[in-house]
């Protein structure tokens, strides 16, 4: 039997430039892979702390973008969400909104992953038991962005979260035309 070739961790984490969603990909592949991986993984982060030691300006927030992301495929969201919140982009705003949506900090979690489009005002963010809901409105008052993070009993799929989700705020919408 042929033995399948392991992804190299390390040189896609430390020796490879850039960081974005193929090397995020590679990263989930190489874990599933098994074996030592997670391991390897974890003697990769000891290095990125290294490199980072030794790093500054923009070189420096590539660093705490690999760094975060491995401690978070690691389990360390606290740690991860340290380092992401020094990192840039898109790809550090998605690990560092999940990191923080683990620890239940909804709150930054949404400001994390959906920032606030230029020239809209966000409303106050409305959280519940079960639910944390923010909305951007348009300059000109007649379009809305929302976010909406919510908790089940039970595990679901989209489709059938979505349907409930879109028949609870028409029945919100309802009652807030009759009021007006």
């Amino acid at each position: 039997m042929v033995e399948p070739m392991m992804i190299d961790l390390k040189a896609l984490m430390v020796e490879r430039e850039d960081c974005d969603a193929g090397t995020v990909q590679q990263l989930r592949n190489g874990l599933a892979q098994g074996g030592n991986q997670y391991r390897t993984l974890r003697d990769v982060t000891e290095v990125l702390r290294k490199k980072l030691e030794a790093a500054s300006g923009p070189a420096a927030k590539k660093w705490h973008l690999k760094l975060g992301i491995a401690l978070f495929f690691l389990g360390h969201t606290h740690e991860a969400a340290e380092q992401l919140r020094q990192a840039e982009g898109a790809l550090a705003g998605f690990y560092l909104g999940r990191a923080l949506a683990s620890q239940q900090e909804f709150d930054d979690a949404l400001k994390a992953l959906c920032p606030v489009p230029v020239g809209w005002q966000p409303e106050p963010l409305k959280v519940n038991a079960r639910r944390a809901h923010e909305r951007w409105v348009s300059p000109t008052g007649r379009t809305a962005y929302g976010v909406i993070h919510f908790k089940l009993p039970w595990p679901v799929g989209p489709d059938l979260a979505l349907k409930g989700f879109r028949k609870f705020y028409e029945t919100v919408i309802s009652a807030s035309k009759k009021t007006k």
